[in-house]
């Protein structure tokens, strides 16, 4: 499925996202995710039970929430990746070896000289 898998580089500027051999990563970003997912997930059904109190409809939330938490894993699962990504930019910034190969991650494209 392409929504989880990460281009090796940026087709602009040719940045390697993979910034370290390790394949684990972006395990990191999978624990970014679960924050995230609780987080919206206890403030939805906080919200949820505040609006429809007194008669908190239980048993369509027991159906409907751990639905909605999977589909929130899912949905914010890239987007942990770039929050994970930007945190490493921000800690370890980039260097040169990550941006070497840039002639390599775009084609070059030919230039007409005045004449």
């Amino acid at each position: 499925m392409r929504h989880f898998r990460v281009h090796e580089r940026c087709s602009s500027c040719g940045f390697r996202y993979m910034r370290d051999r390790d394949p684990a990563y972006f395990n990191g970003a999978m624990f970014v995710n679960y924050m995230m997912s609780a987080g919206l997930f206890v403030i939805t059904f906080f919200v949820i039970i505040m609006a429809a109190r007194p008669n908190v409809p239980w048993d369509a939330i027991a159906v409907v929430a751990p639905l909605v938490a999977i589909g929130a894993v899912v949905f914010l699962y890239p987007i942990s990746k770039l929050i994970w990504l930007t945190a490493d930019v921000m800690l370890r910034p980039v260097t040169q070896d990550e941006l070497e190969d840039v002639g390599a991650a775009r084609p070059a494209v030919a230039r007409e000289t005045p004449g």
